[in-house]
């Protein structure tokens, strides 16, 4: 029987099929010919939509951020793996959102090693060289390949910048031994802060007393000193243990102070000092460092 939907004369191809038939197949030929660029379009929308809804909660995450809670930051956004490329992203935004890029950096310290590498490329920017320097001393020892470039930053104008590239240096640990030259001289430095956290670096890289104890003792003495380095100071004490006994007499007379958080530093120290046990203390966030 010739099929209706063939040309004249011409015979259905399709075993067995009325033209009826082949119509029907035909048509579904049709409709599948209009579906699949149609569940292309529907799945690029929901892929588009679920990467704005992660952009979103990105930002929103990174907007939150509180500069002492990194690690929590990142564990919001998934990880440090699926934290990092995320980021990344943020470190490209014009300047008109450095609010956002600053705490985007400082987040970076808590996925750990992989981030190193565009920390220390932004070292070299000073809008953000404070800012990757916290995040170095949040990433800790595994930034010993930001050694080379956190020495150089020790040459800085920026108290602060100094400060930072101290402490981080400083979480880095014995691995900064390299660094220790170049910390010394800062035990003399105008800021008493970047004096401070050099002495407590140097304690922390060599373990020997001798000229982080005389620093630290100069700076609580010194009741001339209108900067908040004492209870730093009085801290890294506390961190030497019983090597800091002959400043205990000083660490007591701050247990009067009108600052609970010189007072919160000398009850540590005393009580390291006396051996009593306060665990792990990280001599980078305890005090907290300010971070303007």
């Amino acid at each position: 029987m010739a099929c209706r939907c063939l040309g004249k004369g011409e015979r259905c191809e399709v075993p067995g099929a009325s033209g009826r038939d082949l119509t029907m197949i035909l048509t579904r030929k049709r409709v599948v010919l209009i579906a699949i660029p149609l569940m292309l379009v529907i799945a690029w929308v929901s892929i588009a939509t679920r990467t704005a809804l992660q952009a979103s909660r990105t930002r929103a995450i990174v907007e939150s951020h509180d500069f002492t809670k990194a690690s929590a930051g990142v564990a919001g956004l998934g990880g440090p793996e699926r934290a990092l490329p995320l980021l990344t992203e943020y470190i490209d935004l014009p300047d008109d959102d450095a609010p956002l890029k600053e705490r985007a950096i400082v987040m970076l310290g808590a996925c750990g090693t992989p981030a190193v590498p565009v920390l220390v490329r932004l070292l070299d920017d000073p809008k953000y060289a404070r800012h990757s320097a916290l995040a170095l001393s949040i990433v800790g020892p595994s930034a010993i390949e930001a050694l080379p470039s956190l020495i150089k930053v020790l040459a800085s104008d920026d108290d602060s910048l100094r400060r930072r590239a101290v402490a981080a240096l400083a979480a880095i640990g014995p691995a900064a031994k390299d660094a220790v030259p170049n910390l010394e001289p800062l035990l003399e430095d105008r800021d008493p802060c970047v004096a401070v956290f050099a002495a407590g670096a140097i304690w922390g890289i060599t373990h020997d007393p001798e000229k982080p104890l005389a620093t630290l003792l100069k700076v609580l003495k010194d009741e001339q000193d209108p900067s908040d380095a004492k209870p730093f100071a009085v801290f890294f004490l506390g961190t030497m243990g019983s090597e800091a006994r002959s400043a205990a007499g000083e660490i007591e007379k701050a247990l009067t102070s009108k600052d609970p958080m010189l007072r919160g530093a000398a009850e540590y120290a005393l009580d390291s000092i006396r051996g009593l046990d306060h665990g792990s203390a990280n001599p980078v966030m305890m005090p907290p460092v300010k971070t303007k």
